[in-house]
C-alpha cells in the first residue's frame, strides 16, 4: 500500500527584491503540482507566474486529463486563458513571458510537461538522486506567451532547447513531457532552475548534484516533508558561505510504502 504525499515549497532569491517563481499543489481534480518561473527582465512577471499556475489548474478542471492529452494543446489553451485574465487586470503581456511545469499523476504514472526551462528530480528507491535538467540554447528559454504575439512566435518555433541527463547533453527542438512510474521511485519532483543557482563563498557554482542530495535528504516524509527539508538545507548552505542568488520553486510527490 502507498501512501502519496504532496509539498511545495518557494523562496525568494538572494538578488531579487521580489519572488517571481510561483508554485500550487493540491489533489484536486488529481494530484499535481504546478510551477512557473517569470523572466526578470520582463515587468510584472510575479503576477504573470501566478496568472499561469492557476490557468493550468484551472485547465485540470474544465478540460480533465485523458492518455491522449496533448502537450501542444494543453499549452495554448492555458496561455490564451491567461492572456485574456492579464488584459482584464490590465497589465502588458510581457508579464506572461514565464516558464511553466505542469506534473500530475494520473491512472498510476507521473506526468510531466515543461514549457520552457526547468529541472526534474529523481529519487530512486535505493536512495540515489538523478535529475533531468532543461536548458535552452545562449539561456533563452521560450516562452507560452510567445504564441500570442506574432512578432515573437518564430523565437518559439525556432527555439533550440538542451536536455541534460546528468552529464548528458541532448539537443533537440521536440516538446518537452515525461511520464515515469511511481514504483521505480521513492520521490519524483520538480523546481525551478534557481535550485542551480547557488554560489560558494567564493563565487564558484556550487555542484547541481551535492545541492539535490541535500535539498532531497528527508526524514520525516509526513506533511510538510519538502518545507522542512529544503528549509534547513538552505540554513545550512548559509552557514557555510553558500547563497541561491535565483528564486527557487520546489515542489514534488512522494510514495511512502507499507
Amino acid at each position: 500500500m502507498t501512501d502519496l504525499i504532496i509539498d511545495d515549497f518557494l523562496k525568494r532569491g538572494k538578488t531579487h527584491f521580489i519572488c517571481e517563481d510561483y508554485i500550487i499543489s493540491g489533489i484536486d481534480p488529481i494530484p499535481y503540482i504546478i510551477l512557473s518561473d517569470g523572466c526578470s527582465s520582463s515587468k510584472n512577471t510575479d503576477t504573470g507566474s501566478r496568472i499561469l499556475t492557476f490557468a493550468s489548474r484551472l485547465y485540470l478542471f474544465e478540460k480533465g486529463i485523458n492518455p491522449d492529452t496533448d502537450y501542444f494543446e494543453m499549452g495554448k489553451c492555458i496561455i490564451n486563458r491567461s492572456e485574456h485574465i492579464a488584459k482584464l487586470m490590465g497589465i502588458e503581456l510581457f508579464s506572461l513571458d514565464a516558464t511553466l511545469i505542469i506534473s500530475y499523476l494520473f491512472e498510476n504514472k507521473v506526468h510531466i510537461k515543461i514549457y520552457g526551462d526547468g529541472i526534474i528530480i529523481l529519487l530512486h528507491n535505493d536512495g540515489k538522486v538523478s535529475f533531468i535538467k532543461i536548458d535552452f540554447e545562449k539561456n533563452a528559454p521560450y516562452y507560452l506567451s510567445y504564441l500570442i504575439d506574432e512578432d515573437r512566435k518564430k523565437i518559439y518555433d525556432e527555439a533550440v532547447l538542451f536536455k541534460f541527463i546528468g552529464e548528458k547533453k541532448t539537443k533537440s527542438q521536440d516538446k518537452t513531457e515525461f511520464v515515469f512510474s511511481p514504483s521505480d521511485y521513492r520521490s519524483i519532483l520538480i523546481a525551478s532552475d534557481g535550485v542551480d543557482s547557488f554560489i560558494d563563498k567564493s563565487g564558484n557554482k556550487c555542484d547541481l548534484n551535492m545541492i539535490l542530495k541535500e535539498f532531497t535528504a528527508f526524514k520525516n516524509t509526513n506533511g510538510y516533508f519538502i518545507k522542512r527539508r529544503a528549509k534547513r538545507a538552505i540554513d545550512e548552505f548559509e552557514k557555510s558561505g553558500i547563497i541561491h542568488f535565483d528564486d527557487i520553486a520546489l515542489g514534488g510527490f512522494i510514495f511512502n510504502r507499507e
